[in-house]
Formats: C-alpha cells, sequence, structure tokens
C-alpha cells in the first residue's frame, strides 16, 4: 500500500487541484445548460497547442501557451457573441459547430506536425500519472488567481447563469460578462486538459455539478457536494485502475460515469418534497463509494492482482508483407518472480530491437512504460547499455529518461548531434522531451546546420551536469 500512495500521490494532488475549480465551473455550466462548451473549449485549446506542435515547439512553451490563449480568446468571442435574444439557433449548436471545426483543423495539423498523432493521442488521455508537482502548483496558482476573480464578480456570473434574460433586462451587459467568463474558463481548460485530457476534464466539469443538482439546492451546497464527491470518485478511480492495471484517466472517467448511474437509481425514492430523504439517498451513493474504496484497499494490500481475462504471449511472425506484427502483450501483475518479471521485461526490449517498423518499436516502448511505470528494482543487464543504431538509442534514451536513469538524458542530449532527415522527427521529440524537462535550446531539426547542432549538444550536456 506504501508504494501505491507514493507512485498515487501526485496524480491524486493534480486531480483534487482540478475537481475543486471544474465543480465550480461545473454547476455555472449545469446552470446555463451548456453542457458540451467544456468539449468545445478543450477541443479550442488543444487546437493552440498543435498550433504550437506544428511551429516546432512544444505546447507546454511559452509560445504553446500563448497560441492556446489566443485561440480560447477567439473561442470565447464566438461563444458569448452567439447567443442571442430569440434564440432561433440553439447555442448549443454553434458549441457544436465550434468543437467540430476545432478538432477538424486540428487533425489537419496533425497530418502535416512532427509527432503531431502523438499529441492529439496525449490531449485525449491526458498525462496524470505521469504529472510533476511543479505543474500541480503552476496549475494551482493559475487557479487560485482564476478563483479570485470569480469570488470577486460572482453575483454577477450567478445572475447571468441563473437568468440570462432577466439579467438583459436588468441592464447589465451580458454579452461582456459572457466573454469574460468563457475566457477565464478557457484559461483553465489550457492548464487542465493538458494533465488531465478532454475526457477527465469533461467528468470533472459536469459529473459532480450533475449529481448534487440532483439531490441539493442552492450554490455553496452544491458546490461542497460536487468537490467531496469529485475527491471521493477519484481516489476510488485511481486506486481501481491500479488494482486492475489499467490507464488511470479512463478508468476513473468510467467510475465517475458508475457513480452518477447509482445516482440515477436512488433519485426516484428521494422526491423532490422531502429534502431528507434526498440527502439520504445522496448518503446511499456515498456509502456505495465508500464500500468500493475499502474493496480496492484490501485488494491492493492483499497484492493480488484483479481478475482479468487470459492474454498469450505469441512470437512475432515475420511475414512477407513486412515487419513482424505486434505481438500480442501478457501483465507483468501476474508474474509471481522477480526473475519471470524481469525476463519479461527483457523479452519485450529486444522485440523492440528486432523490428525494423518505428512505429512497432514505439508500440513496444509504450508497452514496457505502462508495464513498468517505475524502473525494476534491478536493472536487467541487457538494458544497462544503450544500443549501437541510433533510432534504437533514441527509444533506449527515452526509456530511461522516463525511469530517471542517470544516462538517459546525456544520451538524448548526444542523439541532437545529427543532421539526417530521416531522424528528424525523433530529434523533434527530443527537443520537446528536454524542454518538458526546463532545458531550452536553439535548435531547429528541419534546419540541418553542424555548427549550430554541436553547440546545441554542448549546452544541453552542460544543463544536465555532463
Amino acid at each position: 500500500m506504501a508504494q501505491v500512495l507514493e507512485f498515487m500521490s501526485t496524480p491524486f494532488l493534480a486531480c483534487l487541484v482540478l475537481i475543486g475549480i471544474h465543480a465550480y465551473f461545473g454547476i455555472h455550466v449545469i446552470e446555463r445548460g451548456i453542457i458540451f462548451v467544456d468539449l468545445a473549449m478543450a477541443q479550442i485549446a488543444a487546437l493552440g497547442g498543435m498550433m504550437a506542435v506544428f511551429f516546432h515547439r512544444t505546447p507546454n512553451s511559452p509560445v504553446g501557451y500563448a497560441l492556446s490563449l489566443g485561440a480560447v480568446v477567439l473561442g470565447a468571442f464566438v461563444l458569448a457573441w452567439t447567443r442571442h435574444r430569440e434564440q432561433r439557433v440553439p447555442q448549443e449548436a454553434y458549441i457544436g459547430i465550434v468543437y467540430a471545426v476545432a478538432t477538424a483543423a486540428s487533425i489537419l495539423l496533425a497530418n502535416w506536425a512532427p509527432e503531431g498523432s502523438e499529441y492529439v493521442k496525449e490531449m485525449l488521455e491526458g498525462i496524470i500519472l505521469w504529472v510533476r508537482p511543479r505543474d500541480v502548483a503552476l496549475d494551482a496558482a493559475v487557479y487560485g488567481v482564476i478563483g479570485l476573480v470569480h469570488a470577486l464578480l460572482f453575483r454577477r456570473f450567478w445572475q447571468i447563469s441563473q437568468d440570462y434574460e432577466a439579467a438583459r433586462a436588468a441592464g447589465v451587459r451580458v454579452r461582456w460578462w459572457d466573454f469574460v467568463f468563457y475566457v477565464t474558463f478557457g484559461i483553465v481548460v489550457i492548464f487542465s486538459v493538458r494533465v488531465a485530457g478532454v475526457l477527465l476534464v469533461f467528468c470533472f466539469l459536469v459529473i459532480p455539478a450533475v449529481i448534487s443538482a440532483l439531490f441539493l439546492d442552492g450554490f455553496l451546497p452544491r458546490l461542497l457536494t460536487a468537490y467531496g464527491l469529485g475527491t471521493f470518485i477519484t481516489v476510488v478511480g485511481l486506486l481501481a485502475s491500479w488494482a486492475y492495471d489499467a490507464p488511470s484517466g479512463p478508468m476513473v472517467a468510467v467510475t465517475f460515469g458508475a457513480a452518477l448511474l447509482a445516482a440515477h437509481l436512488v433519485r426516484p425514492w428521494a422526491t423532490a418534497a422531502s429534502a431528507w430523504r434526498r440527502r439520504l439517498a445522496l448518503g446511499g451513493v456515498a456509502a456505495a463509494l465508500l464500500v468500493a474504496l475499502g474493496i480496492l484497499i484490501l485488494q491492493v494490500q492483499s497484492g493480488v492482482p484483479a481478475a482479468r481475462p487470459t492474454v498469450h504471449v505469441h512470437e512475432p511472425v515475420e511475414t512477407a508483407e513486412g515487419p513482424p506484427a505486434k505481438a500480442q502483450t501478457t501483465n507483468r501483475r501476474a508474474f509471481r518472480d522477480a526473475e519471470t518479471e524481469s525476463q519479461w521485461l527483457v523479452d519485450l526490449y529486444e522485440r523492440l530491437l528486432r523490428t525494423s517498423d518505428p512505429a512497432e518499436k514505439a508500440d513496444f516502448l509504450r508497452e514496457i512504460q505502462r508495464q513498468w511505470p517505475r524502473p525494476p528494482a534491478t536493472l536487467p543487464a541487457e538494458l544497462k547499455h544503450a544500443p549501437t543504431a541510433w533510432v534504437d538509442r533514441y527509444f533506449w534514451a527515452r526509456l530511461m529518461t522516463d525511469w530517471g536513469h542517470p544516462e538517459g538524458l546525456p544520451t538524448l542530449c548526444r542523439l541532437l548531434d545529427d543532421a539526417d532527415l530521416a531522424t528528424a522527427r525523433y530529434r523533434f521529440d527530443i527537443a520537446q522531451t528536454l524542454e518538458r524537462q526546463g532545458i531550452h535550446l536553439d535548435y531547429d531539426p528541419l534546419n540541418p546546420d553542424p555548427a549550430r547542432y554541436h553547440r546545441a549538444v554542448e549546452q544541453c550536456l552542460a544543463a544536465v551536469g555532463r
């Protein structure tokens, strides 16, 4: 259990920070009836990040944040100014249009940008397991500023959320206030999507607010309940992802869905005329979550893996059409001893080296990272030294960097000194990885310049202490 707490502590803190601000915005979204605005704003923010990738910058760079902010401001303007008094066209239609156009533009840029498809996948699933404490601190600071702005202007925002037409009739400049609301909401989404992904952020925003609205009235009771339930559901989801060895983001999202289903099952019993029955029904949902949490804790402490379908391992077969097909994988939690587990790690790594298809190499790397999010207690001899081939050395360095191996980052730095256009996509990814580590280089993989590359390598090695 101590290992679980150590590994999951930072992802849990990230979720805790995310739930707080999204529970607040979720209540506004429910009141305004614009349920899918989060998906639209998230996709707009992702479009800004994709533009950064297209211009050979990382989404987390200052350029990436600036492009995302510009896209969000434009999206906020469109959403605020398409809300008409007559409402001949529902605003949800415009929200859907914005989402579709932003998604299409992101796909186009992903097709043209190096590593674009990887960024799209990251935006959907998030990187909640790999979030760093400094990322959580940055998000908390940004959300704190946005929260302070909304605390000072709460009355006006809540007035518009409750009755748009009444606020307009009272002389409130509703479009201007809507614009401010969407911009602040968009800034929150810029930071949250890059940690949790579009799908999980949508769950954080909507589901706790919906459950609280089913049973409670008043802004403050709903906000506190949404935050408490959201936190509780997140703990259950993260523990379930560990126990079942499943991706954390999707597992937490499914747990939110299960909680909402439970709330709807008990809701008919809690009549609108009886406040105590509604509170009791809400307590029943919390009790069900508590039972699930207790079962998961016992399961994690026992060390017994959860039941799952049996998956057989097959050696890849060389075919006339091309390289070996991607091997089916098993789960390392099924192993009973460290020697067998180590052999499985070596087997996956050697398959990565054997295949000549870069896409399959990437698949095997992701599988190793999924099975071993932390390095094994004893690193097998086969993985202690970098391979000779450039591409294989790149994948080895990526794995060692994720594991915190002292040779990971220096090896990535040395790989930058290569002018072959065939390796440009990998060197672009290296530059992004280094930027995420706080190492900013004057480096363009698509503009070969040996002297410039050599300086970049020296600067990089100095930054990592080599």
